[in-house]
């Protein structure tokens, strides 16, 4: 019996699968020398050619490299490299105490002076020594990015130039995505709450002089709203300036703040109320955070919702707003009372949009900057705006007023957040502020 089994044994060990006679095998060959089957295994971190040779270039572990006698780039173990080899993730990592360039080379070699080339900014933590062993950070907006240097947080991707930022220069072709997001997804607007038996009532362009009377018109009825307001009010651009009032979120905080501690959803509509088809999208990105951080500075926190002025948008706007978390708003019924000024028209447009309480929920486009519409002054020109008259016509059909964060997410929580360092960011040429 004894005889069978170490007969047995020597056959095993002298035949592979297919029947070839193996040599005996070696194992922890060295550098330099032939390796394979017949031959034998490479020692640990050394790769076994195509040709049959154990070292550690590109040539030796990538290609047709043997993974039965050795490792090879992207295996484990990881690839052991010397001076002027490759190295990084994917690759191999440096041994002896070298450091990983920020090209992917392992060095210095004894030949190169300049330690700082690869052991300085840019060495590759983990794949070799560096003279920082720092771990990459994490960038904000505008800042750079890459190796050694960090990594894009809150959503922003990191160029082929190694800039973090949202935009498709950012996001698309040469995007480094170990180092943040990459083409990320659109956001997806919304048109219509999924809502049922609901209507949204929401109102642009403020906070303004009226917004307060409106306020306090909508406190009376327990009627909720949605306000999209521009960091910097828009009349404040078309007139060139030339208005005594102050307006915007800065300049009326108080009017602010007490819109969202009432209840309603405030959201974003832009600093400077530019349409979003003439700006570069580095600016449309601009737009977004330069209104964040007004928000921020008045609210302490930052809406995550967001209405295009005039509507208009591209696909790579809804992908700007996608990497920020930002959700867009638009509407399904346009009274256009920033045209006709006539209130009675505008109820007509709403009771023709939402004759009755139905399975989707309406939202309706309004301006808390035009008289005829949020005016509650006693000099007003009109018996009833078109608040008034809106509101009255839902109660009286028993709509629900709904907010847009009864839209979005769980239906139940307001679209707010607290700010990043993202959301603080101006453009270069600084903030404009109110």
């Amino acid at each position: 019996m004894r005889t069978s089994i170490v007969l047995l044994a020597l056959i095993w060990f002298m035949v592979d699968v297919d029947g070839a006679v193996l040599k005996r095998q070696q194992t922890g060959i060295e550098r330099n020398a032939p390796c394979g089957n017949g031959i034998g295994t490479c020692a640990e971190g050394l790769c076994c050619s195509e040709w049959g040779w154990c070292g550690s270039t590109i040539d030796h572990c990538s290609g047709n490299c043997q993974p039965s006698f050795g490792t090879c780039y992207g295996q484990s173990p990881t690839p052991i490299a010397q001076a002027n080899e490759n190295c990084g993730p994917g690759k191999a990592t440096c041994g002896g105490g070298l450091c990983c360039s920020q090209y992917g080379s392992c060095g210095p070699f004894d030949a190169d002076p300049v330690r700082a080339s690869y052991c300085g900014i840019g060495c590759q933590v983990g794949f070799g020594v560096c003279d920082s062993e720092t771990p990459p950070t994490i960038r904000n907006l505008d800042q750079s990015c890459g190796n050694g240097i960090g990594s894009c947080g809150f959503g922003a991707c990191c160029s082929a130039n190694g800039e973090c930022g949202y935009t498709s220069d950012h996001c698309a072709d040469g995007c480094q995505s170990g180092f943040g997001n990459c083409n990320n997804p659109p956001a997806t607007p919304i048109f219509t709450c999924s809502k049922p038996n609901g209507f949204l009532l929401t109102y642009d362009d403020g906070p303004a002089v009226l917004t307060d009377g409106l306020l306090d018109y909508l406190k009376s009825k327990n009627a909720k709203a949605t306000f999209f307001m521009n960091g910097k009010n828009y009349k404040q651009y078309f007139s060139n300036g030339n208005l005594n009032t102050p307006f915007g979120i800065l300049a009326l905080a108080s009017t602010v703040q007490r819109a969202a501690n009432d209840g309603h959803q405030l959201c974003m509509h832009g600093f400077t109320h530019t349409d979003a088809i003439t700006a570069s999208e580095r600016n449309f990105t601009y737009e977004i955070t330069e209104t964040t951080r007004v928000f921020a500075q008045a609210l302490g926190r930052v809406p995550t919702c967001f209405r295009f002025p005039y509507g208009d948008f591209e696909d790579k706007h809804l992908r700007i707003l996608g990497g920020m978390g930002i959700t867009p708003i638009l509407w399904d019924a346009d009274p256009r009372d920033w045209e006709n000024g006539d209130p009675q028209g505008g109820l007509t447009e709403l009771q023709n949009t939402a004759p009755n309480p139905g399975s989707v929920s309406h939202i309706v486009l309004n301006h808390d900057v035009v008289n005829n519409t949020a005016d509650f002054r006693p000099t007003r020109a009109v018996p009833k705006n078109l608040a008034e008259l809106s509101v009255e016509y839902l109660q009286s059909k028993n709509f629900q007023f709904l907010t847009a964060a009864d839209c979005v997410g769980d239906g139940q929580t307001p679209l707010y957040r607290n700010p990043t360092p993202n959301d603080l960011v101006c453009r270069p040429e600084g903030c404009f502020e109110n």
